[in-house]
């Protein structure tokens, strides 16, 4: 998702009868190199019910998917909507969702997850 539209790829062009007179800033337009990234988490289960988005521009360590994605809002999903022995907890193989702060405080709290070794990457059968 690109979070300034002056920076999405492709031209852009500016008419002039003359050279003189035109603003710096009219003929040169910078752009950043790299365009942002944000990174959006959100729960949601089978029976349609979604929790609010966690967004954030930076990247997701142990401390941040222990803080912002099992405790806040995991947790408290599964708590409004379910009950806990019955629930799976299956990551989309985040490494910080396989931190042992975050593995450690999901047996805490007794959620049952997929654990590394058992989920895979999505790759083709050959």
């Amino acid at each position: 998702m690109i979070l300034d539209p002056r920076e999405a790829p492709g031209r852009k062009f500016f008419h002039s009868t003359g050279a003189k007179g035109i603003k710096f800033d009219h003929k040169l337009k910078c752009k950043s190199k790299f365009l942002k990234e944000i990174l959006v988490l959100q729960e949601m289960d089978e029976n349609g019910n979604v929790s609010d988005p966690y967004i954030t521009e930076g990247t997701i360590n142990a401390q941040i998917s222990l803080n912002e994605c099992a405790k806040k809002p995991l947790i408290s999903f599964v708590r409004e909507h379910h009950k806990i022995e019955y629930i799976l907890f299956w990551s989309d193989m985040a490494t910080s969702d396989y931190a042992k702060v975050v593995t450690d405080y999901l047996e805490a709290e007794n959620v049952d997850f997929v654990k590394k070794t058992d989920n895979p990457a999505n790759i083709p059968k050959l």
